[in-house]
């Protein structure tokens, strides 16, 4: 569910930060802030992420797996686009720096280019970086799954795990729907 909403990240990272500084904390704690709801909001969660990278000295915030989110669609109020553009605008005037650990969709580099933020650093996720990891993980499914010790059924057993790491582009979700 998490990666449906981008939003989520700042919910992560808020908790993270207020658990190391106690201005931040404060600031989360403030039931003035939000007091007519049960479970914030995306307006006050915004706020309380905007005072709390501005309380907070030079935070470096990493987000992982952006491209696997499922809300894409430029409308969409939790798009993966318009949290790129909240962020940076959040981050604009203050030390934070962003780190966005993914694959190299063009609507992550775009939103990127149009935030024109100097402290925003992507590393893009290859193939390189996770075959031996996405291997080694569709071998284990497999082998949970079909259990068995001829020597047929263990070379069945390593050829479907190959033809699912090959064809999960090295998404991990994708090998744990299969």
């Amino acid at each position: 569910e998490s990666r449906d909403n981008p939003f989520d990240a700042m919910r992560s990272w808020m908790s993270q930060i207020a658990s190391q500084n106690l201005p931040a904390l404060s600031t989360v704690q403030d039931p003035t802030r939000h007091q007519h709801e049960n479970t914030a909001c995306r307006a006050t969660i915004i706020k309380l992420f905007k005072s709390i990278v501005a309380l907070t000295p030079a935070p470096v915030l990493v987000v992982d797996g952006l491209d696997e989110c499922t809300c894409w669609g430029v409308h969409e109020p939790a798009s993966v686009p318009r949290f790129l553009q909240t962020v940076t605008q959040a981050i604009r005037s203050t030390g934070t720096r962003l780190m966005i650990v993914s694959r190299g969709e063009a609507d992550i580099r775009s939103a990127l280019q149009e935030n024109d933020s100097k402290r925003l650093l992507e590393y893009q996720i290859s193939r390189e970086d996770v075959g031996p990891d996405t291997a080694l993980y569709s071998k284990s499914i497999v082998g949970a799954k079909f259990p068995g010790a001829t020597e047929d059924e263990i070379r069945i057993r390593d050829d479907v795990a190959k033809r699912m790491d090959e064809r999960c582009d090295g998404q991990f979700l994708w090998l744990k729907i299969q």
